[in-house]
């Protein structure tokens, strides 16, 4: 019965911001509703083999923290007005600059070189081959059995940097295929970068960033259609459902291949783990917190990453509480329902039911300020630059849409707060425009 309502109220709210924010399907608050009415969908698919029982509490943050989006995304809207949004009509002129051939060049070699130096001192750290070091690797992360590898000091930066590379082709990308004239070169060598950096997070034992890289890359796609105002056909949306579809389909092999347990479970259960079983998980967490706070800090686990990278400027040393102190893992009915809670948890345990509105509040008005600033901006759509406002977003939006399955948003906004974060888009601006000539 919740669960249903749960299902109409999500998707009048689909209805109300897309009518209401013109239409338009790449809409930040629009993602982060997709999101949680997807995962809804699917938790119905497992009413009996879990025995779902969703309760009005866990409703009502949920549908308190889309209203927030939403109301937020309305609020910079109205009172933070940018100049109307730019389009293209012609696709036969290229940009003014395009990205640097030799750039992406030395980006491959500089993914290719790290991936294959990870997974040498993966193996050296763990031991035997590849597969088996994955499978300790993913061990030590999930149970913490053993410390986890880490890379070198030196090389983790060029790490990070490697995988921050696929953000920047999921932008330019889409870009360059609304143009007839770019070369085949510059478009070859941004899909060779982007499905290296998708097959080199694997290598971090998850699949978390491969699909926030695929998001990523599907936010812009809708952005270049509405550019060029052309309307999402049919043929389009079954061809996006089909790659959704492949991709959830090898989700549960991909598992396999960095290290997840072998089991009995089908590819659709693997499906309704990842992508359903979050609400169930928040509802059981919220009937019944399973969690302690050692630190006693306020916010612990919204700004769980913040404490960890600048708690010494408080006077925290070291975090006495970890990750796996609050997503432990859930069951119900003897089936495993994984250990995330949406990233409503989070809000709902560190402030309350008031403060998940006010927090979704702020990230409505926030992505939405954000995304304004991209789609009205002609120095983004006409000469090409991949922008800081690009840069950023390229990495937020696959968090807001991901809220239900976890709380990665204020952990993105705390890396806009690091150093090693700009530096990064300094040698990647540089390498793709710095003393590349205008295109032609």
């Amino acid at each position: 019965m919740i669960l249903l309502l749960l299902i109409l109220s999500l998707f009048g709210f689909l209805s109300l911001e897309y009518f209401s924010l013109k239409r338009d399907l790449s809409n930040p608050a629009f993602l982060f509703t997709l999101g949680f009415f997807i995962a809804s969908l699917i938790l119905s698919c497992f009413i009996r083999k879990w025995s779902v029982d969703l309760h009005w509490t866990s409703f009502s943050v949920i549908i308190l923290g889309n209203l927030g989006v939403y109301l937020g995304a309305c609020a910079c809207s109205k009172f933070c007005k940018t100049s109307k949004r730019i389009h293209i009509t012609d696709t036969n002129n290229n940009p003014t600059k395009l990205v640097s051939l030799n750039g992406l060049l030395i980006l491959f070699g500089l993914q290719l070189i790290i991936y294959l130096l990870r997974i040498y001192l993966l193996k050296q750290y763990y031991g035997g081959g590849l597969s088996s070091a994955l499978v300790s690797h993913t061990v030590a992360i999930k149970f913490g059995t053993e410390k986890a590898f880490q890379m070198p000091l030196g090389t983790a930066f060029f790490y990070g940097m490697a995988g921050t590379v696929g953000y920047v082709c999921a932008f330019l990308l889409p870009f360059y295929m609304m143009y007839k004239n770019i070369p085949f070169r510059q478009k070859f060598w941004l899909w060779a970068n982007f499905i290296l950096c998708m097959i080199g997070s694997l290598l971090s034992s998850g699949r978390t960033t491969m699909m926030c890289l695929l998001i990523s890359f599907a936010s812009f796609y809708i952005v270049s259609l509405n550019l060029r105002k052309i309307k999402i056909k049919i043929n389009v949306i079954l061809k996006w459902l089909t790659i959704a579809f492949v991709f959830l389909f090898s989700f549960q092999q991909l598992g396999y291949a960095i290290g997840r347990d072998e089991s009995e479970t089908t590819w659709f259960d693997e499906i309704g783990i990842y992508c359903g079983a979050e609400i169930q998980n928040l509802d059981d967490f919220i009937e019944e917190p399973k969690f302690q706070n050692y630190d006693n800090l306020y916010g612990l686990l919204t700004f769980n990453l913040f404490y960890n990278r600048f708690g010494n400027l408080l006077g925290v040393n070291q975090l006495k509480t970890e990750g796996r102190d609050y997503h432990s893992f859930n069951y119900r009915n003897g089936y495993s329902l994984g250990n995330v809670d949406t990233a409503l948890q989070h809000y709902w345990y560190d402030f309350g039911i008031i403060g998940t509105f006010l927090l979704c509040f702020f990230i409505g008005t926030f992505m939405q300020a954000l995304y304004n600033l991209i789609v009205c901006s002609k120095k983004i759509w006409i000469s090409g630059y991949m922008t800081p406002y690009i840069y950023a977003y390229s990495m937020l939006i696959p968090t807001t849409f991901m809220s239900f399955f976890s709380e990665s948003f204020f952990e993105k906004i705390v890396h806009l707060f690091d150093f090693r974060f700009w530096i990064t888009y300094i040698l990647l601006y540089t390498l793709l425009y710095k003393k590349n000539k205008k295109a032609s």
